[in-house]
């Protein structure tokens, strides 16, 4: 499939998956950090904040104590009196806004019942400290003493469970605190976990793409090396559309031309080689024949030898002729009897001059014919 891609597509599918993947990782990073940042607001909401109120509680209710006994400590003092109570009352009011606050604050319904508990028991307890209260003032210590001791009861129940509720909440922050540490190891985990594949993803998809790219061009190379070494047997297989494919393409068609002209030249070497044969073949029938001239040649010379030696007969013969003509006219002096002699001598003499001009005539025919031969030897050659 990638093979029907270009490079450059190949590229950028690269670099969409590697962007998924690093979003992925991001993603997860933002929404572990707000799932921690919400997980850690209820720990504050419901743990921390709860914890906070129950700790004011507890507290408040020691300065409830403090000012109680403060307030039968100036016994006989109306003033003091009102001033102590008067704080003593705001400071039940401040717990009583604590606990309104707290209540929200508090998931688990057992909690929700014994803070429900401990602030009924310390509105007992203030209820009837509230109503000794004018007995202090008038001095009545031993009734205000019963009634607050009655009212103790009350403060002493609460006092105990908001204690066993901080503690149940400190058990609670620390389950909060192993959830939390586990959360942050599974974060951890998951975190390296998608690291780890996204990097083995980015090496099988680089390996994978750097395949499709190095494996066509590794095969063009060596196509192109065995047809640098002579070898034009081989096929190039072009796969796909990208350029590596158009190189293939290109490679082979560069290969089927070659062969076709390798076999023009060698279709033009076998016809020079023809031609080269037969001009072989025509010089050797134009030596055949230079060598039928030269036996010729040597045949025509032998004529003429033979020729030369007649003409010089004939010479002799014409001297002889000459002899006998003086002879004759020498004789022709002498007498009439000679006459007929030389008459018949001189029609001899006449036979054999026209044998002289038959063997000139033959000599320049041969001449003639000589002359045709060298030229056409000539010009064979």
């Amino acid at each position: 499939m990638l093979r029907n891609l270009n490079i450059r597509q190949r590229l950028a599918v690269v670099y969409a998956v590697f962007a998924v993947l690093i979003v992925t990782i991001g993603g997860f990073g933002v929404y572990s950090t707000q799932s921690t940042n919400a997980a850690f607001n209820l720990y504050a909401y419901h743990v921390v904040e709860a914890a906070q109120y129950a700790n004011e509680i507890q507290t408040d209710m020691v300065h409830l104590r403090r000012y109680e006994k403060d307030m039968v400590i100036s016994v006989g003092d109306e003033t003091k009196i009102k001033d102590y109570a008067k704080k003593w009352e705001e400071t039940y009011q401040k717990i009583q806004k604590d606990f309104d606050s707290a209540m929200p604050r508090l998931r688990d319904e057992k909690v929700k019942a014994d803070i429900v508990e401990a602030r009924a028991s310390l509105k007992l307890y203030h209820d009837n400290v509230e109503a000794v209260i004018p007995k202090v003032a008038a001095m009545d210590v031993p009734s205000a003493n019963s009634a607050m001791r009655a009212g103790r009861d009350g403060y002493l129940k609460a006092e105990k469970i908001i204690g066993d509720t901080l503690k149940l909440v400190g058990g609670f922050t620390q389950t909060v605190k192993t959830k939390f540490n586990e959360g942050a190891k599974a974060v951890l985990t998951a975190t390296i976990a998608l690291g780890l594949i996204s990097v083995a993803v980015m090496l099988v998809l680089g390996r994978v793409v750097s395949g499709s790219i190095v494996a066509p061009l590794r095969n063009a190379q060596d196509f192109a090396d065995l047809v640098r070494d002579g070898d034009l047997t081989g096929n190039l297989e072009a796969k796909g559309q990208d350029e590596a494919a158009s190189l293939s393409r290109a490679l082979d068609e560069m290969k089927v031309s070659l062969v076709r002209i390798v076999s023009e030249v060698r279709q033009a070497a076998e016809s020079i080689q023809v031609a080269s044969s037969e001009v072989a073949s025509g010089n050797q029938d134009l030596s055949d024949r230079t060598e039928q001239t030269a036996s010729s040649l040597q045949q025509t010379a032998s004529s003429m030898n033979e020729l030369t030696g007649t003409v010089n007969q004939t010479a002799d013969s014409a001297r002889t002729a000459s002899q006998l003509a003086s002879q004759a006219s020498s004789s022709a002096e002498r007498g009439g009897a000679v006459v007929s002699e030389v008459v018949s001598t001189m029609e001899r003499i006449n036979s054999s001059s026209r044998r002289i001009a038959d063997i000139i005539s033959t000599i320049d025919g041969i001449a003639f014919q000589t002359n045709i031969l060298a030229l056409n030897a000539a010009v064979e050659a």
